[in-house]
């Protein structure tokens, strides 16, 4: 039995539209469903979110999602005032439109970081893996990167690390020291999403352990950092490392849907929506009653699978 930790982080969903088809997403229709989140009910939800009990949340991260969240950059810009500055506020991107009137945007906004995803060295791959990407699209995306760090913006590179970019991941390391961002985290793919059940794309917890200790081995924290989600055995290997990811946080839907985790949606993480009123505190509030329910001993998502990662291999 794990004990009660209250929410501490939020995923907020600004909308699902993306100019990218990438064959890991847990997103499948951000082509076709390019629906944006609504303002108002957006400021509601994070009002609530600050004036719920702190036995239930503790608010101290936004994480702003998508799709391509800079679609919906407009919306950030009215909400952020409602958010406190002592709040950790992060916004994901592919990259393509991290151009430098968006980086003056992300400047003025004081958003605390901007996380990039980036999944390879290889511009052919790059192609491969993100479906709609143009073949100068890693050219593009470095370029906005070194920008962004020049800019003084704090960079996070986000790996999302398959059987298709394994190989890279040392160089993947390289050139993140050589652009020069604050942190390369790895978050290995899970089945979920357009990976669900793909064995082509998912690593075991034996190859995942090759790969972090090769990287071990030239790793220097001192150039860049490490982060690693969802593979407790990097635990032994220096790294930063979140056993599970989306433990503390929720995640919520731009149709006001809110679950424990963006990775395993679905009925059993169902909790509520924020679109309803009062919908944040009953989402706290079944988290609460359903804790025991929705969480293993090691304060895991029963239902995620990664839970195969908590299994300590050897070197």
């Amino acid at each position: 039995m794990v004990s009660y930790f209250p929410v501490t982080g939020v995923d907020l969903k600004i909308t699902n539209k993306c100019m990218l088809s990438c064959d890991f997403c847990v997103n499948s229709d951000g082509l076709k469903n390019t629906a944006f989140a609504n303002i108002d009910q957006l400021k509601s939800a994070i009002h609530e979110l600050l004036t719920s009990p702190r036995e239930l949340v503790v608010l101290n991260a936004i994480y702003f999602t998508g799709g391509e969240t800079l679609y919906g950059l407009d919306i950030i810009n009215n909400i952020i005032g409602d958010i406190p500055d002592s709040i950790f506020t992060s916004v994901v991107t592919n990259g393509l439109m991290l151009n430098k009137n968006t980086i003056k945007k992300l400047s003025e906004l004081n958003l605390s970081r901007v996380k990039v995803s980036y999944d390879t060295t290889d511009s052919d791959l790059l192609l491969d893996i993100r479906k709609g990407m143009r073949a100068s699209g890693l050219t593009k995306i470095e370029g906005n990167i070194l920008n962004s760090v020049q800019a003084g913006l704090l960079v996070c590179l986000r790996v999302a690390l398959t059987k298709r970019n394994a190989h890279n991941l040392i160089n993947i390391y390289k050139r993140a020291v050589e652009l020069g961002v604050d942190t390369l985290q790895i978050k290995p793919v899970i089945s979920s999403g357009r990976a669900y059940d793909n064995n082509e794309l998912v690593l075991s917890p034996d190859e995942l352990q090759k790969l972090f200790y090769a990287l071990s081995a030239i790793y220097d924290e001192n150039k860049v950092e490490v982060s690693v989600s969802c593979f407790p055995p990097a635990n032994n290997m220096n790294f930063s490392v979140k056993n599970c990811a989306n433990r503390d946080k929720l995640y919520m839907d731009v149709n006001g849907d809110i679950f424990t985790c963006n990775y395993v949606m679905g009925a059993f993480n169902y909790l509520g929506n924020y679109l309803h009123p009062s919908g944040i505190n009953e989402a706290l509030n079944n988290r609460l009653t359903r804790f025991q329910e929705l969480f293993n001993g090691d304060g895991v998502i029963r239902n995620c699978p990664s839970i195969k990662n908590y299994e300590v291999l050897g070197p």
